[in-house]
């Protein structure tokens, strides 16, 4: 497209003449809209697309060399959120398939599902509180706060050797006692429970 305005206003636009911003503004919307409405497919995102597209133009005003650069950079403006707005809605669509299909699961199976998970959790606390106390106090300081190894040689005036060494002799102890628990389906308690630092330090043994 060739603009009906006058070259030369790029240098009042980049002063900051929000009359010029205007007649850019209004030269340039109905062929971002159009443009935008078709990759977005949605003339309410477009719209929000195209004013964001403009919002940012004004406040990138200052370096554009003619007006052949700040049609392009409107538009590639307005592209690149349109490519954001697809995908953010692919991935909701995404979630909503998902979510059907869970709901679409038996509730017996969501309730055996819940009950594994109460159950090993259960037996990871009560490990855990089997652990000698500083052993058990440096496993909790680096899984469960995510201190690291120095921070609690020196909360707890140790080296960082012996953090290190209790931290495997505590995971050694805990990997022993869940491989018994090998059933447990552990895609579903990875995403239920906050132990799954810790777990996937056992994984590669189960």
């Amino acid at each position: 497209m060739k603009f009906s305005i006058p070259e030369d206003i790029i240098i009042p636009f980049n002063q900051g003449d929000q009359e010029v911003f205007a007649r850019i503004y209004q030269e340039l919307y109905p062929f971002i809209f159009s443009y935008t409405r078709r990759l977005a497919d949605s003339s309410a995102a477009a719209q929000d697309i195209v004013s964001d597209s403009f919002i940012k133009l004004w406040k990138n005003r200052g370096g554009f060399e003619n007006l052949a650069k700040v049609k392009s950079f409107v538009f590639q403006t307005a592209r690149n959120a349109c490519l954001d707005y697809l995908k953010h809605a692919r991935l909701e669509r995404e979630k909503a398939v998902l979510l059907s299909k869970q709901l679409e699961e038996p509730a017996e199976n969501l309730l055996e599902a819940a009950e594994r998970r109460a159950e090993l959790l259960d037996l990871i606390y009560r490990e855990i509180e089997r652990l000698p106390r500083q052993r058990r106090l440096i496993f909790q300081l680096y899984y469960l706060s995510g201190l690291t190894n120095t921070e609690i040689a020196a909360r707890l005036g140790i080296s960082e050797k012996s953090v290190s060494n209790q931290k495997t002799l505590a995971m050694k102890t805990l990997k022993l006692k869940l491989n018994k628990m090998k059933a447990v389906s552990m895609p579903i308690l990875l995403a239920a429970t906050h132990f799954g630092t810790i777990l996937h330090h056992f994984r590669s043994g189960w």
